[in-house]
C-alpha cells in the first residue's frame, strides 16, 4: 500500500520510478493506481532475472534480448527509465560482446534498487 509521504520532494536519493508516468499512462491518479501497477510491473518482472540466467547460461541470444525488450517495454510503462533504458542498450549486445558483463552487472546493481524502491511503496 502506497503511504501518503513516500516519495515527496523530501526524498534523499533520486528516486528510480516517476509515478507521473503511470498517471499518464493509466489517465487516472492517486494511490490505487499506483499499487495496481507497480503490484504488476512487481509480480511479472521479477521473474525475469532468474530467466535472463537460464537463457544467457544456454547462450540464447535470441530469448535474452527478448527477455530485456520485455522488461524495458515494461519499465518504461511504470515510470522506471533508467532500467529501460539499460535494458535497451542490453537488448542490443551480443552476450560475447565485451561490454555484457559489465552491462549486465550495472543491471543487477540497478535491479536491487528497483526492488527497494517498489518495497518502498507496496510496502512488500
Amino acid at each position: 500500500m502506497v503511504k501518503a509521504n513516500n516519495h515527496n520532494g523530501n526524498a534523499s536519493a533520486a528516486q528510480l520510478i516517476d509515478i507521473n508516468v503511470i498517471f499518464e499512462i493509466y489517465d487516472e491518479t492517486g494511490a490505487d493506481i499506483i499499487n495496481f501497477a507497480l503490484g504488476a510491473f512487481k509480480r511479472e518482472a521479477s521473474k525475469y532475472p532468474s530467466q535472463l540466467v537460464m537463457a544467457m547460461s544456454e547462450q540464447d541470444q535470441a530469448e535474452t534480448r527478448r527477455l530485456f525488450h520485455s522488461l524495458k517495454t515494461m519499465a518504461a510503462m511504470v515510470g522506471i527509465s533508467s532500467l529501460a533504458e539499460l535494458c535497451a542498450e542490453l537488448e542490443q549486445l551480443d552476450l560475447s560482446s565485451d561490454d555484457f558483463p559489465a552491462k549486465y552487472q550495472a543491471f543487477l546493481t540497478l535491479w536491487l534498487a528497483v526492488c527497494n524502491e517498489l518495497e518502498q511503496y507496496l510496502g512488500y
